[in-house]
């Protein structure tokens, strides 16, 4: 009689404790398909961004212009004020 309690006592704490634990385990695996996910998400925008960069010629081309630009103001600015 003692044993037929035990094991309807162990089966009703084994019942709570294997939901709480399939509970669990689906929660990390959802949680690691979702670093999954934003891994792969950062993966893709580093080559966005690698394909996308400026290359040192296109800076120096830019910067070029930019110097040439600020020069030709600062001329115009200089022949007003000899005048």
């Amino acid at each position: 009689m003692d044993y037929d309690l035990l094991v309807k006592f162990l089966n009703w704490l084994w019942l709570p404790l294997s939901a709480a634990v399939g509970w669990l385990f689906k929660r990390l695996s959802a949680i690691e398909n979702k670093a999954d996910t934003v891994n792969n998400d950062l993966n893709n925008h580093k080559i966005h961004v690698a394909q996308v960069y400026v290359t040192r010629q296109e800076h120096l081309d830019v910067y070029t212009r930019f110097d040439g630009k600020l020069d030709r103001i600062l001329d115009k600015l200089d022949q007003k004020q000899d005048k």
